[in-house]
């Protein structure tokens, strides 16, 4: 759609994404688009009932400049594709690159070259198609959607609709990978009596082309649409309407023309011009490198700041500062409080939540994580907690209609959930995983043989497994064995009963589900094994709402307290030993101490109720430093149609300008700058140029780099001078909750750099600080610099006395005291301290050592502001699909296996392709950045099957 800068300075960011519902079942259909088939062409393929192809409803909007367009598009009764100015970029970046499924590619030029191996052109009337045939139609991109026919939810995926003998009333057959889920048992088969739970994942025809393919006839209605009531107008009625229709349509174009009149030049905002199916691109006139300030320079006030005007970023709005009100910035702890206790939705399964009937109490990890929690609101755990016991399917509809404040019921992040949650049409926010699982078979020896093969053929043809509802491992069974017998449980206890039963010879779960000790509980008595391998990742964390940023803080900040206090080595009878602190306010100063004396720390409570059914695996452990932590999130089904860049979001405002301001910061290795040829490259430049492919169809030098001191970036970003910040900023629990020079609380992605407070200096002042000796006769006039307003300050001063540290403004400036003479120490990050940033950033090329230990943990992220869930979540995927990439062995040459999504709306489906094509995998960037100066290892490596330690509690306490 055409698009113009936000104009409404004084318009607050929504506190929560606006999902468009899922495209499924009649009345869910995207509004943008028509319901009445285009001129001259066949009836298409319909959402429930109404078709979705064919131009944008309505006059779009767009900037005031393009008057004579306004004029155009005015005349028009129904729009015609519009043009950019520079033709080959439009044809290139208009065109939606891939779908999911799809495979076209499109050149330069926006030719298509041909369909790729699992293209599939658009239905034709009558046809059916399968979850590969997720197509578009050339001209407008419309998306042509899948139905699944679903027992329980018998409106999901496009509106099938199944009645009790089985049969399709409405909608599309479709399949996954290749393989439909049908959902309604088959109540006619002749092969005796099927479980009420029977998924039959083999691929079906329907019985009519006309029901399946809902085609509409040529009055533009669907065979079965019921006729509405005529409604009659008389002449004189029309005559008036029109006239009145006539007078605004002449007011607002006059509008648009005094706009264009009075309007100035705003300098710093760049109008993007685009067609209707072009996602972001770059505005021909824009430098794609341009520096907002002198890297030379370290002096703010030379920064040159977007000039304000009605049409540039608005300032978002800080996070309520920690006062002494216990509810302070947060809607949900204060109905917390009011009600007197915290509601937890959980769900029934041992280890995790399970009634001890001696007490009649509910206990279990997850019910331990839950008390903690409300223990940290109230004081203590006593009555403070109500438990809902919810199906695995409802967990998330539970939490959306706010009947409970949080969920904890071994939810899988995963990038689906976090955009666009199926069951509710909107996206959540996961805490830090409390615990790391994945998927395995169990049940019968030689089935579970079987399926660890993945053979469900010839003498595995028997194969019948079992696996819970509204799980992840619903989509990834049939994945893993196609066509393969499958029956879905709707409650842990029918899980383990279908089994018992008969009904399945194999169960998919998660080890700890599917572990011998809760089988054998359940009833079952028969052999059983559980196998070795394991089939996804599925790191389980609390779920809370998109609309209260601070409570989910609140949330996630437990479960990094009771990691911490294992590795500090602080337990449920040491708890009062453990830091106080005041970020979330005075009345939360106990909140570390309370929760872990309620329930004790993170090893505590796995030994107490999860250790019986599965042993401690490595990957349940606190990381030590000494292996990898580079481990990407899963993605889920990502081809659902998720939201549009929301309008005055940070990602729709980038795309009106026409560029990414990109905050970052002179270092060697992550950001450098060449004078001559103008040019920024470095590691945390590669995450910006990912971004900027990511937005603009695979250009990556659409950037706007502006060099922060680290006293400034916090207030740049909450100002909005800066989309994101990509500089070297270590992770805290301060900075996520509530950073006092900008008063707001931030958002942050995966680390991708872990460093760690370090001294280099010379001979042998070096040693002196490595070494923490003041004493010495050569150590007692050691002086260190350090970049003043960073967490390597904060942990110099816990380690030398005030008048050894030499403060400085920028890191830069720290570097070169070893030239000026203000000191004979430098600290920081390993990177910071490496010979070779000394010598390139700081000029420094006398003798020189570093030192070999480490004083603090600094993981390194991406920062974006909390008032912006999509535009934060933009920035997480990009940076975990790095991740991804190296994991599965894809390089920039092979991009083109990185999955599609339409999670961000249906033009941006080759985000995660863009990203990796421009910059490469995360081992690529490490490699062409880093290598050199830090070489790989420790943290940094990659953590993959066979899984290291993941747990990593950060910094901050």
């Amino acid at each position: 759609d055409w698009t113009m800068a936000d104009n409404a300075d004084s318009t607050p960011m929504p506190p929560a994404r606006a999902s468009r519902p899922h495209a499924a079942g009649v009345g869910n259909q995207d509004p943008r688009y028509a319901a009445t088939a285009r001129p001259g062409a066949a009836a298409g393929v319909v959402h429930g009932q109404q078709e979705i192809r064919g131009p944008p409803l309505g006059a779009p909007q767009m900037p005031a400049s393009n008057v004579a367009t306004a004029l155009s598009f005015a005349s028009q009764a129904t729009p015609e594709p519009l043009r950019v100015q520079d033709t080959a970029l439009a044809k290139k970046t208009a065109m939606f690159k891939a779908s999911p499924s799809s495979g076209n590619e499109y050149n330069s030029e926006g030719s298509r070259q041909g369909p790729g191996p699992d293209h599939n052109p658009p239905p034709s009337p009558g046809t059916s198609r399968g979850a590969s045939s997720h197509a578009y139609s050339e001209d407008h991109g419309t998306q042509y959607s899948r139905s699944v026919a679903n027992p329980t939810d018998h409106m999901s995926h496009g509106g099938s609709t199944v009645d009790e003998s089985g049969s399709t009333a409405r909608g599309t057959s479709s399949s996954s990978g290749g393989n439909a889920r049908n959902a309604a048992y088959d109540a006619s088969s002749a092969s005796g009596t099927r479980h009420p739970f029977h998924v039959n994942t083999a691929k079906e025809a329907p019985s009519s082309g006309a029901e399946a393919a809902g085609v509409m006839n040529a009055e533009g209605q669907h065979p079965n649409a019921q006729p509405a009531d005529k409604v009659t107008f008389s002449k004189q009625t029309l005559l008036v309407a029109g006239s009145i229709a006539t007078i605004l349509i002449v007011g607002l174009l006059l509008g648009l023309i005094i706009a264009v009149v009075t309007s100035g030049n705003d300098g710093d905002v760049v109008y993007v011009t685009q067609s209707p199916s072009m996602r972001g691109t770059p505005s021909p006139t824009s430098s794609p490198t341009t520096d907002m300030s002198a890297p030379t320079s370290m002096n703010p006030e030379t920064t040159p700041s977007p000039t304000t005007t009605t049409t540039t970023t608005t300032t978002a709005t800080p996070t309520m500062a920690p006062d002494s009100s216990p509810t302070s910035g947060s809607a949900t702890l204060a109905r917390i409080l009011e009600r007197g206790s915290l509601v937890c939705a959980v769900s029934t399964q041992a280890g995790y939540n399970t009634v001890n009937p001696d007490t009649d109490s509910q206990e279990g990890f997850e019910i331990d994580v839950a008390r903690a929690i409300a223990a940290a609101v109230f004081g203590s755990d006593d009555g403070a907690v109500q438990f809902v016991d919810v199906p695995y399917s409802d967990r998330f509809t539970t939490l959306n209609s706010s009947d409970v404040d949080l969920v904890i019921a071994a939810a899988t992040v995963t990038m689906e959930r976090d955009l666009l949650e199926p069951s509710t049409g909107t996206g959540f926010t996961f805490s830090t995983p409390y615990l790391y699982n994945g998927l395995s078979f169990a049940g019968l020896p030689e089935f579970v043989n079987c399926a660890d093969q993945l053979n469900n053929t010839e003498t595995c043809a028997e194969l019948h497994v079992c696996v819970l509802d509204g799980t992840t491992h619903l989509d990834r069974v049939p994945q893993l064995l196609p066509d393969v017998d499958l029956f879905r449980a709707p409650t842990v206890e029918s899980f383990y009963q279908s089994f018992i039963d008969g009904f399945c010879n194999t169960l998919a779960g998660e080890q700890f589900e599917i572990s011998e000790a809760a089988v054998r509980a359940a009833g079952f008595t028969g052999d059983y094994i559980v196998g070795e391998s394991v089939f996804s990742k599925e790191p389980l964390a609390i779920v809370t709402r998109d609309d209260d940023p601070r409570f989910s803080d609140f949330a996630n900040w437990i479960v990094q307290g009771l990691l911490a206090a294992e590795e500090q080595g602080i337990t449920q009878a040491t708890a009062n030993s453990f830091t106080k602190t005041d970020v979330f306010g005075a009345d939360y100063e106990n909140m570390f101490v309370n929760a872990i004396a309620a329930v004790g720390n993170y090893g505590e409570i796995y030994t107490r109720h999860l250790e019986d059914l599965v042993p401690r695996k490595p990957i349940n452990t606190i990381n030590d430093g000494s292996s990898g932590l580079i481990f990407s999130f899963p993605f889920g089904r990502i081809d659902g149609l998720g939201s549009d860049p929301i309008p005055g979001g940070t990602l729709q405002k980038i795309i009106d300008r026409g560029e990414l301001r990109c905050g970052v910061t002179r270092r060697a290795s992550f950001a450098e700058f060449d004078a001559a040829t103008q040019i920024w490259s470095g590691l945390d430049v590669d995450y910006c140029r990912a971004l900027s492919a990511a937005i603009f169809s695979g250009v990556s030098n659409t950037v706007v780099y502006r060099n922060l001191p680290a006293t400034e970036r916090f207030t740049a970003l909450a100002n909005g001078d800066v989309d994101v910040l990509s500089r070297i900023t270590t992770v805290t629990m301060e900075r996520d909750v509530f950073e006092p020079g900008a008063m707001a609380g931030f958002s942050f992605a995966q680390p991708n750099f872990y460093d760690g407070l370090s001294f280099g200096g010379i001979p042998p002042y070096g040693q002196c600080a490595d070494n923490l000796d003041t004493t010495s006769p050569e150590c007692q006039d050691m002086r260190i610099c350090v970049n003043d307003g960073t967490t390597n300050i904060a942990r110099l001063r816990q380690l030398f006395p005030a008048e050894y540290i030499v403060a400085k403004a920028t890191g830069e400036l720290a570097l070169q005291g070893l030239v000026s003479g203000d000191c004979q120490v430098v600290a920081g990050g390993v990177h910071d301290v490496s010979s070779g940033s000394v010598e390139d950033v700081g000029g420094y090329t006398g003798p020189y050592e570093n030192g070999a230990k480490r004083f603090s943990k600094d993981p390194l992220a991406l920062v974006t502001r909390q008032d912006d869930p999509q535009w934060t979540s933009f920035v997480f995927w990009i940076v975990s699909s790095t991740f991804f990439a190296e994991e599965e062995g894809i390089i920039q040459g092979s991009s083109g296996q990185m999955p599609t999504t339409n999670l961000f709306g249906v033009l941006f489906g080759r985000v995660l392709r863009d990203a990796v094509e421009a910059v490469g995998s995360y081992g690529q960037i490490y490699a062409r950045n880093v290598a050199g100066l830090v070489p790989r290892g420790g943290l940094n490596l990659l953590n993959s099957n066979p899984f290291g330690p993941q747990h990593y509690p950060l910094p901050g306490f």
